[in-house]
Protein backbone atom coordinates (compact mmCIF):
# COMPACT_ATOMS: atom_id res chain seq x y z
CA UNK A 1 0.00 0.00 0.00
CA UNK A 2 2.82 2.40 0.88
CA UNK A 3 4.62 1.72 -2.42
CA UNK A 4 1.36 2.17 -4.34
CA UNK A 5 0.70 5.45 -2.55
CA UNK A 6 4.19 6.79 -3.31
CA UNK A 7 3.79 5.79 -6.96
CA UNK A 8 0.41 7.51 -7.28
CA UNK A 9 1.73 10.62 -5.51
CA UNK A 10 4.58 10.91 -8.00
CA UNK A 11 2.12 10.23 -10.83
CA UNK A 12 0.12 13.21 -9.56
CA UNK A 13 3.30 15.31 -9.67
CA UNK A 14 3.94 14.16 -13.25
CA UNK A 15 0.38 14.97 -14.33
CA UNK A 16 0.60 18.28 -12.48
CA UNK A 17 3.62 19.15 -14.62
CA UNK A 18 1.78 18.15 -17.80
CA UNK A 19 -1.33 20.06 -16.74
CA UNK A 20 0.28 23.23 -15.35
CA UNK A 21 3.48 23.42 -17.39
CA UNK A 22 1.73 25.12 -20.34
CA UNK A 23 0.74 28.00 -18.06
CA UNK A 24 4.41 28.74 -17.42
CA UNK A 25 5.36 28.93 -21.12
CA UNK A 26 2.05 30.15 -22.60
CA UNK A 27 2.84 33.83 -23.07
CA UNK A 28 6.43 33.46 -24.20
CA UNK A 29 5.27 31.08 -26.96
CA UNK A 30 2.29 33.26 -27.95
CA UNK A 31 4.47 36.36 -28.23
CA UNK A 32 6.87 34.42 -30.49
CA UNK A 33 9.72 35.24 -28.15
CA UNK A 34 10.93 31.64 -27.88
CA UNK A 35 10.36 28.37 -29.71
CA UNK A 36 7.90 26.04 -27.87
CA UNK A 37 10.31 23.15 -27.19
CA UNK A 38 13.10 25.45 -26.03
CA UNK A 39 10.71 27.25 -23.69
CA UNK A 40 9.38 23.98 -22.27
CA UNK A 41 12.84 22.50 -21.59
CA UNK A 42 14.10 25.73 -20.04
CA UNK A 43 11.01 25.85 -17.84
CA UNK A 44 11.47 22.20 -16.78
CA UNK A 45 15.08 22.86 -15.72
CA UNK A 46 14.08 25.92 -13.69
CA UNK A 47 11.11 24.04 -12.16
CA UNK A 48 13.51 21.39 -10.83
CA UNK A 49 15.84 24.00 -9.36
CA UNK A 50 12.97 25.88 -7.72
CA UNK A 51 11.66 22.70 -6.11
CA UNK A 52 15.07 21.70 -4.77
CA UNK A 53 16.40 25.08 -3.63
CA UNK A 54 13.48 27.14 -2.32
CA UNK A 55 12.46 25.44 0.90
CA UNK A 56 9.56 23.34 2.22
CA UNK A 57 7.23 25.87 3.89
CA UNK A 58 4.29 25.00 1.61
CA UNK A 59 4.82 21.28 2.29
CA UNK A 60 4.31 21.91 6.01
CA UNK A 61 1.09 23.79 5.25
CA UNK A 62 -0.17 20.69 3.40
CA UNK A 63 0.87 18.49 6.32
CA UNK A 64 -0.29 20.66 9.21
CA UNK A 65 -2.67 23.30 7.87
CA UNK A 66 -5.58 21.40 6.33
CA UNK A 67 -6.37 18.22 8.29
CA UNK A 68 -6.03 17.93 12.09
CA UNK A 69 -2.82 16.06 12.98
CA UNK A 70 -4.52 13.72 15.46
CA UNK A 71 -6.71 12.41 12.63
CA UNK A 72 -3.65 10.95 10.94
CA UNK A 73 -2.71 9.18 14.18
CA UNK A 74 -6.27 7.94 14.80
CA UNK A 75 -6.59 6.53 11.27
CA UNK A 76 -3.38 4.50 11.44
CA UNK A 77 -2.97 2.48 8.24
CA UNK A 78 -6.22 3.95 6.88
CA UNK A 79 -4.30 7.22 6.48
CA UNK A 80 -3.01 5.75 3.23
CA UNK A 81 -6.58 5.22 2.03
CA UNK A 82 -7.41 8.86 2.80
CA UNK A 83 -4.40 10.08 0.83
CA UNK A 84 -5.16 7.70 -2.05
CA UNK A 85 -8.72 9.00 -2.24
CA UNK A 86 -7.49 12.60 -2.34
CA UNK A 87 -4.88 11.87 -5.01
CA UNK A 88 -7.17 9.85 -7.26
CA UNK A 89 -9.80 12.60 -7.26
CA UNK A 90 -7.17 15.26 -8.06
CA UNK A 91 -5.63 13.15 -10.85
CA UNK A 92 -8.99 12.48 -12.51
CA UNK A 93 -9.93 16.17 -12.31
CA UNK A 94 -6.59 17.25 -13.75
CA UNK A 95 -6.85 14.79 -16.63
CA UNK A 96 -10.42 15.85 -17.38
CA UNK A 97 -9.63 19.58 -17.41
CA UNK A 98 -6.41 18.97 -19.38
CA UNK A 99 -8.39 17.05 -22.01
CA UNK A 100 -10.91 19.89 -22.23
CA UNK A 101 -8.14 22.50 -22.35
CA UNK A 102 -9.34 24.29 -19.19
CA UNK A 103 -6.65 25.84 -16.95
CA UNK A 104 -8.16 24.46 -13.74
CA UNK A 105 -6.13 24.50 -10.53
CA UNK A 106 -4.14 21.42 -9.48
CA UNK A 107 -3.78 23.03 -6.06
CA UNK A 108 -7.55 23.37 -5.71
CA UNK A 109 -7.95 19.76 -6.85
CA UNK A 110 -5.48 18.36 -4.31
CA UNK A 111 -6.76 20.48 -1.40
CA UNK A 112 -10.37 19.69 -2.25
CA UNK A 113 -9.42 16.01 -2.32
CA UNK A 114 -7.78 16.16 1.10
CA UNK A 115 -10.78 17.94 2.61
CA UNK A 116 -13.34 15.55 1.10
CA UNK A 117 -11.47 12.39 2.06
CA UNK A 118 -10.82 13.67 5.60
CA UNK A 119 -14.51 14.47 6.13
CA UNK A 120 -15.49 11.03 4.84
CA UNK A 121 -12.96 9.43 7.19
CA UNK A 122 -13.56 11.39 10.37
CA UNK A 123 -16.37 13.92 9.96
CA UNK A 124 -16.31 17.71 9.76
CA UNK A 125 -14.05 17.99 12.81
CA UNK A 126 -11.22 16.42 10.79
CA UNK A 127 -10.65 19.68 8.90
CA UNK A 128 -8.80 22.66 10.40
CA UNK A 129 -11.35 25.13 9.06
CA UNK A 130 -9.74 28.34 10.39
CA UNK A 131 -6.31 27.38 9.06
CA UNK A 132 -7.83 26.18 5.77
CA UNK A 133 -9.56 29.53 5.35
CA UNK A 134 -6.63 31.84 6.12
CA UNK A 135 -3.67 29.80 4.89
CA UNK A 136 -5.24 28.15 1.86
CA UNK A 137 -8.58 29.51 0.61
CA UNK A 138 -7.97 33.25 1.10
CA UNK A 139 -4.61 33.14 -0.73
CA UNK A 140 -6.07 30.97 -3.49
CA UNK A 141 -8.81 33.48 -4.21
CA UNK A 142 -6.93 36.73 -3.45
CA UNK A 143 -3.80 36.05 -5.52
CA UNK A 144 -5.65 36.26 -8.88
CA UNK A 145 -6.78 39.79 -7.98
CA UNK A 146 -3.25 40.71 -6.93
CA UNK A 147 -1.90 39.30 -10.20
CA UNK A 148 -4.40 41.27 -12.27
CA UNK A 149 -3.85 44.60 -10.50
CA UNK A 150 -0.06 44.26 -10.34
CA UNK A 151 0.20 43.39 -14.05
CA UNK A 152 -2.15 46.26 -14.93
CA UNK A 153 0.01 48.75 -13.04
CA UNK A 154 3.30 47.32 -14.29
CA UNK A 155 2.27 47.42 -17.95
CA UNK A 156 1.20 51.07 -17.60
CA UNK A 157 4.58 51.91 -16.07
CA UNK A 158 6.45 50.09 -18.85
CA UNK A 159 4.35 51.75 -21.57
CA UNK A 160 5.25 55.15 -20.10
CA UNK A 161 8.95 54.28 -19.86
CA UNK A 162 9.16 52.79 -23.34
CA UNK A 163 7.00 55.37 -25.15
CA UNK A 164 9.81 57.10 -27.04
CA UNK A 165 12.27 54.22 -27.31
CA UNK A 166 13.47 52.84 -30.67
CA UNK A 167 11.87 49.74 -32.28
CA UNK A 168 14.80 47.62 -31.13
CA UNK A 169 13.29 47.78 -27.61
CA UNK A 170 10.87 45.04 -28.66
CA UNK A 171 13.82 42.74 -29.25
CA UNK A 172 15.15 43.56 -25.78
CA UNK A 173 11.80 42.61 -24.26
CA UNK A 174 11.89 39.32 -26.16
CA UNK A 175 15.35 38.49 -24.82
CA UNK A 176 14.42 39.60 -21.29
CA UNK A 177 11.80 36.86 -21.21
CA UNK A 178 14.57 34.27 -20.97
CA UNK A 179 15.05 35.49 -17.40
CA UNK A 180 11.40 36.19 -16.61
CA UNK A 181 10.51 32.64 -17.72
CA UNK A 182 13.15 31.20 -15.40
CA UNK A 183 11.83 33.42 -12.60
CA UNK A 184 8.28 32.17 -13.16
CA UNK A 185 9.30 28.50 -13.44
CA UNK A 186 11.31 28.73 -10.22
CA UNK A 187 8.22 30.01 -8.39
CA UNK A 188 5.92 27.37 -9.86
CA UNK A 189 8.38 24.53 -9.26
CA UNK A 190 8.86 25.54 -5.67
CA UNK A 191 5.16 25.92 -4.82
CA UNK A 192 3.75 22.91 -6.67
CA UNK A 193 6.49 20.41 -5.87
CA UNK A 194 6.17 21.24 -2.19
CA UNK A 195 2.54 20.11 -2.24
CA UNK A 196 3.73 16.71 -3.42
CA UNK A 197 6.46 16.67 -0.76
CA UNK A 198 3.76 17.27 1.85
CA UNK A 199 1.75 14.26 0.65
CA UNK A 200 4.87 12.05 0.59
CA UNK A 201 5.75 13.13 4.13
CA UNK A 202 2.19 12.37 5.31
CA UNK A 203 2.37 8.94 3.65
CA UNK A 204 5.58 8.19 5.55
CA UNK A 205 4.36 9.73 8.81
CA UNK A 206 2.58 6.62 10.15
CA UNK A 207 4.38 5.91 13.42
CA UNK A 208 6.83 8.84 13.12
CA UNK A 209 6.95 12.62 12.96
CA UNK A 210 6.14 14.64 9.84
CA UNK A 211 9.55 14.99 8.16
CA UNK A 212 10.53 16.10 4.64
CA UNK A 213 13.33 13.71 3.68
CA UNK A 214 15.79 14.59 0.87
CA UNK A 215 14.45 11.80 -1.35
CA UNK A 216 10.99 13.39 -1.18
CA UNK A 217 12.37 16.72 -2.40
CA UNK A 218 14.27 15.24 -5.34
CA UNK A 219 11.51 12.80 -6.32
CA UNK A 220 8.87 15.55 -6.30
CA UNK A 221 11.12 17.95 -8.22
CA UNK A 222 12.02 15.31 -10.81
CA UNK A 223 8.46 14.13 -11.40
CA UNK A 224 7.11 17.68 -11.76
CA UNK A 225 9.92 18.77 -14.11
CA UNK A 226 9.56 15.60 -16.21
CA UNK A 227 5.84 16.29 -16.54
CA UNK A 228 6.56 19.81 -17.78
CA UNK A 229 8.61 18.35 -20.66
CA UNK A 230 5.47 16.47 -21.75
CA UNK A 231 3.35 19.62 -21.75
CA UNK A 232 0.90 19.98 -24.58
CA UNK A 233 -0.41 23.22 -26.07
CA UNK A 234 -4.16 22.93 -25.37
CA UNK A 235 -4.03 25.01 -22.19
CA UNK A 236 -1.51 27.35 -23.81
CA UNK A 237 -4.15 28.19 -26.42
CA UNK A 238 -6.82 28.75 -23.76
CA UNK A 239 -4.58 31.17 -21.84
CA UNK A 240 -3.58 33.04 -24.97
CA UNK A 241 -7.20 33.51 -26.13
CA UNK A 242 -7.77 35.78 -23.12
CA UNK A 243 -6.03 38.61 -24.97
CA UNK A 244 -6.52 39.36 -28.66
CA UNK A 245 -2.78 39.52 -29.33
CA UNK A 246 -0.04 38.62 -26.84
CA UNK A 247 2.98 40.88 -27.40
CA UNK A 248 6.42 40.64 -25.75
CA UNK A 249 5.27 43.44 -23.43
CA UNK A 250 2.23 41.40 -22.32
CA UNK A 251 4.35 38.31 -21.86
CA UNK A 252 7.17 39.94 -19.89
CA UNK A 253 4.75 41.81 -17.61
CA UNK A 254 2.57 38.79 -16.82
CA UNK A 255 5.59 36.53 -16.21
CA UNK A 256 7.27 38.94 -13.80
CA UNK A 257 4.00 39.59 -11.94
CA UNK A 258 3.01 35.93 -11.62
CA UNK A 259 6.54 34.88 -10.65
CA UNK A 260 6.71 37.45 -7.87
CA UNK A 261 3.35 36.37 -6.44
CA UNK A 262 4.29 32.67 -6.65
CA UNK A 263 7.66 33.13 -4.95
CA UNK A 264 6.25 35.25 -2.12
CA UNK A 265 3.56 32.63 -1.50
CA UNK A 266 6.19 29.85 -1.50
CA UNK A 267 8.25 31.69 1.12
CA UNK A 268 5.32 32.32 3.48
CA UNK A 269 3.81 28.85 2.96
CA UNK A 270 0.67 29.55 0.91
CA UNK A 271 -0.17 26.75 -1.57
CA UNK A 272 -1.37 28.71 -4.62
CA UNK A 273 -2.03 27.91 -8.27
CA UNK A 274 0.02 29.02 -11.28
CA UNK A 275 -2.94 29.05 -13.68
CA UNK A 276 -4.95 31.09 -11.20
CA UNK A 277 -2.24 33.74 -11.17
CA UNK A 278 -0.87 33.73 -14.72
CA UNK A 279 -4.34 34.01 -16.32
CA UNK A 280 -5.35 37.18 -14.43
CA UNK A 281 -1.82 38.56 -14.94
CA UNK A 282 -2.23 38.16 -18.72
CA UNK A 283 -5.62 39.87 -18.52
CA UNK A 284 -4.23 42.65 -16.32
CA UNK A 285 -1.43 43.30 -18.82
CA UNK A 286 -3.94 43.26 -21.68
CA UNK A 287 -6.35 45.60 -19.90
CA UNK A 288 -3.55 48.03 -19.10
CA UNK A 289 -2.55 48.07 -22.76
CA UNK A 290 -6.10 48.28 -24.13
CA UNK A 291 -9.19 47.19 -22.16
CA UNK A 292 -11.12 45.91 -25.19
CA UNK A 293 -8.26 43.57 -26.10
CA UNK A 294 -9.25 41.24 -23.23
CA UNK A 295 -11.79 38.51 -23.98
CA UNK A 296 -13.76 38.78 -20.76
CA UNK A 297 -16.17 35.98 -21.69
CA UNK A 298 -13.36 33.41 -21.70
CA UNK A 299 -12.16 34.76 -18.36
CA UNK A 300 -15.63 34.20 -16.90
CA UNK A 301 -15.56 30.53 -17.99
CA UNK A 302 -12.14 30.02 -16.41
CA UNK A 303 -13.17 31.67 -13.14
CA UNK A 304 -16.23 29.41 -13.02
CA UNK A 305 -14.04 26.31 -13.28
CA UNK A 306 -12.01 27.50 -10.28
CA UNK A 307 -15.09 27.66 -8.03
CA UNK A 308 -16.24 24.24 -9.16
CA UNK A 309 -12.93 22.45 -8.55
CA UNK A 310 -12.84 22.23 -4.74
CA UNK A 311 -16.45 20.99 -4.28
CA UNK A 312 -16.12 18.53 -7.18
CA UNK A 313 -12.84 17.00 -6.00
CA UNK A 314 -14.07 16.91 -2.38
CA UNK A 315 -17.05 14.80 -3.41
CA UNK A 316 -14.91 12.57 -5.64
CA UNK A 317 -12.32 12.04 -2.89
CA UNK A 318 -14.99 11.17 -0.31
CA UNK A 319 -16.42 8.55 -2.68
CA UNK A 320 -12.98 7.13 -3.45
CA UNK A 321 -12.11 6.89 0.25
CA UNK A 322 -15.34 5.07 1.09
CA UNK A 323 -14.86 2.67 -1.84
CA UNK A 324 -11.24 1.99 -0.87
CA UNK A 325 -12.21 1.45 2.77
CA UNK A 326 -14.98 -0.92 1.74
CA UNK A 327 -12.64 -2.84 -0.56
CA UNK A 328 -9.85 -2.91 2.00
Amino acid sequence: MFIALISITLAFALINGIHDGPNVVATIIASRSMAPRKAIWLAAFAEFLGAVLLGTTVAFTIGHGIVAEHIFTDLGPQLHLLLLGALLSAIIWNLLTWYLGLPSSSSHALIGGLVGAAIAAHGLQAVLWKSLWWRVLVPLFVTPLIGFVAAFILVLILIGLLKNTPPSTGEVLKRSQFFSLIFLALGHGSNDAQKVMGILALAAATGRAFVIDPWMIYASAGALAFGVTWSGLKIVKTINRQVAKVTPLHSFTSQVTAATVMLVCSVVGFPVSINQIIGPSVMGAGAGFRANSVHWGIAKDIFSSWFITIPATSILAALFYLLLKWGW
